[in-house]
């Protein structure tokens, strides 16, 4: 065997022409920018890209096969990846296709990776079978309109008639698998002073702790509710190690970080002695104990 040259190969970069990402969210064309407000965990998902480069560009390479179009759209946040790989066609002077890859909302969340690739095989050699030949730039598309935080609404809660509380915490998680960012919302009432002072970011410190312990109590409420309901706190251990954005993972990691319990843990306490939780959260989260 000769001499493989490992850097830098013959590519094509420049002379590749790439499609934007097109995305079809249940049978509606959808644009990535809009696709955090139209997609949810029942939602399907395609998303593809067509490459297009010049035949003769490619002929100057002496590849023994002809190229492919590798596209690959990955979740870190799952740890999902939906990869697919199709062969250019001749099409004129040019080599042109298509890929696409399709899966369910319940798989994804917060953020997609895209990542698309010109790849041929260099010569016989089985480690180099997907030689880079070109490569798209890496695009990311939230799946969340408001990634960077907890998701919220403010509101008038009298304009809305709604109670006056300064704030509400709306549940759809109907089992302990569904993704958090789609399962739990915020409100805030912005007929409450202090609780403006929180939208702008600048809460007094009781007014924080109070909407940290009524997250956290929703959140432990919610996963017991589903646990009975599902009749197995196995299913517990299941949601929070398979699925890592779940709204059960959520509900243990604010367990273990205020608590020092695991999500199991606090669930048997609230069933056998809930009075006990009660003092544990409040006691967690310093409630009161400001000084004046």
């Amino acid at each position: 065997m000769g001499a493989v040259p490992l850097f830098p190969f013959p590519r094509v970069q420049e002379h590749v022409s790439w499609s934007d990402v097109r995305l079809i969210v249940n049978g509606q064309p959808t644009e990535p920018g809009d696709l955090a407000d139209r997609w949810d965990s029942d939602s399907l998902i395609r998303l593809s890209i067509n490459a297009q480069v010049p035949s003769r560009e490619v002929a100057k390479l002496e590849l023994l096969t002809g190229p492919s179009l590798v596209l690959t759209v990955g979740c870190n946040d799952t740890s999902e990846s939906f990869t697919t790989e199709v062969d250019f066609k001749a099409s004129s002077s040019d080599l042109q296709a298509a890929a696409e890859v399709e899966f369910d909302g319940s798989r994804v969340a917060q953020r997609l990776t895209v990542r698309a690739s010109v790849t041929a095989p260099f010569g016989d050699v089985p480690w180099l079978k997907r030689r880079i030949l070109a490569e798209r730039p890496v695009e990311r598309i939230n799946l969340d309109s408001e990634l960077s935080g907890f998701p919220t609404t403010a509101m008038s809660f009298s304009e809305s008639s709604l109670p006056a509380a300064p704030w509400t915490l709306a549940v759809f998680a109907t089992a302990l698998s569904d993704p958090f960012a789609h399962s739990i919302r915020l409100n805030l009432n912005t007929d409450f002073p202090r609780v403006e002072e929180l939208i702008f970011g600048r809460p007094e410190p009781y007014v924080e702790n109070a909407l940290q312990v009524a997250i956290t109590r929703a959140l432990i409420q919610t996963a017991r509710r589903l646990a009975d309901e599902a009749g197995s706190d196995a299913e517990i251990r299941i949601a929070v190690t398979e699925y890592p954005e779940s709204i059960a993972a959520s509900a243990d990691k604010a367990c273990r970080d205020y608590l020092r319990r695991s999500l199991e843990e606090v669930i048997t306490l609230a069933r056998r002695q809930p009075e006990r939780l009660d003092t544990l959260i409040d006691s967690a989260f310093g409630i009161l104990r400001e000084k004046r």
